[in-house]
């Protein structure tokens, strides 16, 4: 009787082991799946951020160089003279 329980328990061991190696594969295969699509969540906010970070800088160099402007109506008036209609 010992050889057949240990035999058994064998087969039972094996057998849940293979059984936690699938879950787990199929665990961390959605595991992996849920990180690639918040990677390509996270890059296109991240190209949104530089786009937007690209106008505002874009403005931000347009009021500088408005208020650093060596004719002292250029600050006053907020615009070029070539700028004006």
């Amino acid at each position: 009787m010992p050889i057949t329980a240990n035999t058994v328990g064998r087969v039972i061991y094996q057998e849940t082991r293979s059984s936690l190696s699938r879950k787990e594969a199929k665990l961390i295969e959605h595991y992996l799946s849920a990180q690639r699509d918040f990677d390509d969540e996270l890059v296109a906010e991240y190209d949104q951020l530089i786009e937007m970070l690209d106008v505002n800088v874009s403005d931000y160099f347009t009021v500088l160089d408005r208020a650093i402007s060596p004719s002292f109506l250029v600050p006053a008036l907020g615009r070029s003279n070539s700028r004006r209609r």
